[in-house]
């Protein structure tokens, strides 16, 4: 009886050994290699596809430009902005003595234009929805001072942006100045604010 199960399982084992070896059965299982290096090459353009994309994503650079414009004692910014999901917030302050003349958090402000003293209200956001700004300084509400001639001027603006994997912050900033009459001249980006730089906290 032993050798007559031993005899079996031999048997067996040298059924699936000429049968994996038959021509039928090696043709089959090449069908089904080329079956799937096949679907792999339909689905290999879409996947280059999608990555080509993803690196894009990533590659996008988010932007943001400053103009002031005067019209007699009003001043508006212009921010252009690419890749930006909306302003977080704007700064501007006195560069030599550090002092800190406006500082609105905007909460999303996606508008070109904002005018200097005047807090936006009820815009509408990315996403659809509707915000509005928050004056910091001056506090109370009070409008910000006039800006006095031949000074120079810093300027930071705050943005939110997306990448591929998570939101992100950017602060970039400008530097402009008033000649004797207190026109505003060109405004110039500035690479970085050096830590002593920084305004005074009001």
């Amino acid at each position: 009886m032993p050798k007559f199960a031993g005899a079996n399982v031999v048997g067996r084992i040298r059924f699936a050994l000429e049968r994996w070896d038959s021509p039928h059965h090696r043709s089959h299982v090449a069908q089904l290699g080329s079956l799937g290096c096949l679907r792999y090459m339909r689905i290999l353009p879409l996947m280059l596809i999608l990555i080509a994309l993803a690196l894009a994503g990533c590659a996008t650079d988010p932007k943001a430009a400053l103009a002031v414009r005067q019209t007699g004692t009003n001043l508006d910014f212009e921010i252009s902005t690419e890749h930006v999901n909306g302003l977080l917030g704007l700064r501007v302050w006195q560069a030599d003595a550090k002092e800190v003349f406006w500082d609105i958090a905007l909460r999303y402000y996606r508008e070109p234009r904002l005018a200097y003293g005047v807090v936006p209200t009820d815009f509408k956001t990315f996403g659809g929805g509707t915000s509005s700004a928050e004056q910091k300084f001056p506090a109370s509400g009070q409008r910000p001072r006039a800006l006095p001639s031949s000074t120079t001027f810093l300027t930071s603006i705050y943005f939110q942006y997306d990448t591929m994997f998570d939101a992100k912050v950017r602060e970039v900033y400008f530097s402009f100045a008033t000649d004797a009459e207190g026109k505003v001249l060109s405004v110039i980006p500035v690479a970085r604010v050096a830590p002593e730089d920084y305004p005074k906290t009001p």
